[in-house]
């Protein structure tokens, strides 16, 4: 829906040669998706790709990538809302003198997208989260494999896993 509305408004941009603005700042507002594509990329195919995730150079990936994101969607997005909100406090007039069809552009194109804003912003905290709990899991799990090694070769050592005589098999 949100690909149709921006079309509209480019295609309306171009035909009045008003609000060219809302046009950069259409443009603007898409640089988060380089780094969502990158997310959605490695965790859709990281099986494929022979477990990015899981390697442990690579669970700071996730982590980054989740910065890079937040710091974009708040730079990159929610100006075009600060901007709107500056607008009716400070450029009133300004705003009042356009044509009627501007204004309602103006308007429309400004609530629309800031409320697509917090929505994905909603579902962007979901998708992070969910991220996270994988690379908690996988630096789990390399937690898990480093503590077998250690207690295997404990084992293997003749350590019996604890040195307490009482369990070393001596009755007496």
């Amino acid at each position: 829906v949100h690909h149709i509305v921006t079309a509209g408004a480019y295609l309306w941009c171009l035909e009045t040669h008003s609000l060219s603005a809302l046009c950069v700042l259409g443009l603007v507002f898409e640089m988060p998706v380089v780094f969502m594509n990158l997310r959605e990329f490695v965790v859709t195919f990281d099986k494929d790709m022979g477990g990015i995730i899981k390697n442990k150079i690579d669970t700071k990936f996730l982590p980054t990538t989740w910065n890079f994101i937040l710091f974009t969607v708040l730079g990159c997005r929610y100006n075009a809302t600060l901007i709107y909100i500056w607008s009716l406090i400070f450029w009133r007039d300004e705003v009042a003198e356009l044509g009627p069809s501007s204004w309602f552009a103006y308007h429309i194109l400004a609530i629309f997208f800031s409320v697509l804003n917090m929505y994905l912003t909603g579902l962007l905290f979901v998708w992070a989260n969910q991220d996270m709990r994988k690379v908690k899991e996988c630096r789990l799990s390399d937690a898990r494999g480093e503590l077998d090694k250690i207690l295997d070769r404990d084992n293997k050592n003749g350590g019996g896993g604890g040195g307490d005589s009482k369990n070393s098999g001596d009755k007496n």
